[in-house]
């Protein structure tokens, strides 16, 4: 069977179908050699969406489930739309599995990974996912769906967020030897110490990093509020900074309620907008999550 490709006007993009031999990765490199049952299914836009089959679904399911979650991608980019308009920093990867059961029956959509920390997002996602037309897909059947999302304007925040940092002049105290840098006060508030023996002008440069990525731990925060908690608490977190490298962050304890705060924080700190231009340096560093 040959490569057949369906275009949607409607959202201006290419939905592919590979056969089993051969199939297209989400990258956009057609693959060989693909088992009966595999596909990937790319479109490209504000929202990169991917289908990855589950096991024991063939791939003429794996097609039908592509072309009724494509339909329902209007409705997720509007999501998205109205979440970033109001917090364009939200970014990251989503995975969800759409599952159809025997006999009949709405699908599941259980979420597999979240990294966007976006809980408005996630949430209406799901809904407009869990509403794909059903009537032409054989059962069982299953696949992941997986949104990429990004946007310019989160790069846009992202790069004034660096050079604000960039800029600033960092004030380092001392505690017992350490160099101390001590950020204002806020909803997500972080205080850096330096390991015994590292410079001033090292932990100065952490900061700066960790600066730039302040709007990425407070969408951590935020989303440490879903489910009605109190994103209240405290990370502590061993830092490892190596120069024109992203720091590398491992928590020791988290106070905070919400179980993936600490991972959502260590995610972002390793896409933080600028590395540093300093290295190597271990520090401590404390995030206060604000009720």
């Amino acid at each position: 069977m040959g490569m057949k490709a369906l275009t949607c006007s409607m959202v201006g993009l290419v939905l592919s179908l590979a056969s089993p031999a051969l199939a297209q990765g989400s990258d956009g490199v057609a693959r060989s050699g693909m088992a009966q049952g595999e596909a990937h299914i790319t479109t490209h836009t504000g929202i990169s969406l991917s289908l990855d089959p589950v096991a024991g679904t063939s791939t003429a399911r794996v097609h039908a489930m592509g072309r009724a979650v494509e339909a329902q991608m209007t409705a997720v980019r509007t999501c998205y739309h109205t979440v970033v308009a109001q917090r364009p920093t939200v970014t990251g990867v989503l995975r969800m599995e759409i599952t159809l059961a025997e006999g009949h029956g709405a699908p599941t959509v259980t979420v597999t990974e979240d990294g966007v920390h976006d809980d408005e997002l996630l949430t209406c996602a799901r809904a407009a996912l869990q509403h794909i037309a059903t009537a032409d897909i054989p059962r069982p059947a299953a696949v992941i769906a997986v949104l990429t999302v990004a946007n310019s304007a989160a790069a846009g925040t992202a790069v004034t967020a660096a050079r604000a940092a960039e800029g600033e002049s960092v004030s380092v105290a001392h505690e017992a030897g350490r160099g101390v840098a001590t950020s204002p006060a806020g909803d997500v508030r972080f205080v850096l110490r330096g390991a015994e023996g590292v410079a001033d002008d090292r932990v100065a440069e952490a900061y700066r990093v960790l600066a730039s990525q302040l709007p990425g731990m407070r969408d951590c925060r935020r989303h440490a509020t879903r489910r009605g908690r109190s994103p209240a608490g405290v990370i502590h977190m061993d830092i490892t900074m190596t120069a024109a490298h992203p720091l590398v962050a491992h928590t020791r304890e988290s106070s905070v309620a919400a179980p993936d705060a600490s991972t959502c924080v260590e995610e972002r700190l390793a896409r933080a907008p600028r590395v540093p231009a300093l290295g190597p340096a271990t520090l401590d560093l404390e995030i206060t999550f604000a009720p």
